[in-house]
């Protein structure tokens, strides 16, 4: 990358991470009002990536609607759904915090799956990274597991999150469509996934889908609908941009900056043994990074493409 792509690839990875953090806040601020869960995230998805669409085509952007463009959207919405969903029903149960700090470990787990394709050389420091974090993750789902009773188990489930979005990061590079703007990928993503959640919220939460539509739930939907409309263009720019590793930062980011919002701002009470397991999740990242200045992972940029 050119000094100028670096800057913005740091920007976007600032802004990303600080938007993510953001909306699991407001998943949280969802919960306390007793908006169904599912309803609310398909609601939000959906609208934003309508808006993207036809913001795209209003900037000048062609549509481009190949067979390889519907299928990234559907994949890639489906990856995108189910940790997104699983994120939103989860916090009510483990809080935001818990649900910030495992965003760390898709840098992690992005370069284990990188490796294992042959995107990325095996690095034996970076090896080091990831089971230092890993063990950090265990010892931060076993602390909150045992303050949650009888929501022990949603600990475990929500560690399926970072890695289906790892899955994600990898696949968005592979099956990456040429000469295709961002605006339509981000915002067919974001349709798509909005379509994949339509089955469960029907099902789960048919008594109560209509709350997600009175007055007093516009605001938050509103303000979720802008978090996701900056932060998935942006997300897409910055992969473009960095590549899946670089891109996956943007949880580290989250992970810090979600967990002191939680705990200091949200009044949530941290996990047993949070420090230390902190301190390892750190710890990793930090030595993940380090020898992640000259990444091999093969990257998405279409010079000719438009933003």
């Amino acid at each position: 990358m050119s000094r100028r792509q670096s800057f913005q690839a740091v920007l976007c990875l600032l802004v990303v991470g600080g938007l993510l953090c953001l909306s699991l806040i407001v998943a949280k601020w969802a919960h306390q009002m007793g908006l169904p869960q599912l309803s609310f995230l398909m609601l939000a998805m959906g609208v934003a990536g309508v808006l993207l669409l036809i913001g795209g085509r209003m900037m000048g952007h062609t549509w481009v609607w190949r067979a390889d463009v519907w299928r990234y959207a559907v994949f890639s919405g489906g990856l995108m759904a189910f940790p997104n969903a699983l994120g939103f029903v989860a916090v009510g149960h483990v809080g935001a915090g818990y649900l910030a700090m495992n965003m760390a470990f898709p840098p992690l787990m992005t370069w284990g799956i990188a490796v294992l394709l042959g995107m990325e050389k095996m690095r034996p420091v970076r090896l080091i990274g990831v089971l230092t974090g890993l063990s950090g993750a265990l010892i931060l789902a076993w602390g909150k597991q045992q303050t949650l009773g009888a929501d022990a188990i949603w600990a475990i489930w929500v560690l399926f999150m970072p890695l289906t979005l790892a899955v994600g990061n990898i696949y968005r590079t592979r099956a990456w469509p040429k000469q295709v703007s961002v605006m339509q990928l981000s915002g067919s993503m974001l349709v798509a996934a909005a379509l994949w959640l339509i089955p469960p919220a029907l099902i789960w939460e048919s008594s109560t889908l209509q709350t997600v539509f009175l007055p007093e739930a516009w605001g938050l939907l509103l303000l979720e609908v802008l978090v996701f409309v900056v932060m998935y263009v942006l997300f897409f720019v910055l992969q473009r941009l960095a590549g899946p590793v670089y891109l996956s930062q943007i949880g580290s980011v989250a992970a810090l900056s979600g967990s002191l919002v939680a705990v200091f701002g949200l009044g949530e009470v941290a996990p047993d043994h949070f420090a230390v397991a902190a301190l390892l999740v750190l710890l990793g990242v930090v030595i993940f990074q380090q020898s992640a200045q000259s990444s091999s992972v093969k990257k998405p940029i279409e010079r000719g493409s438009e933003v």
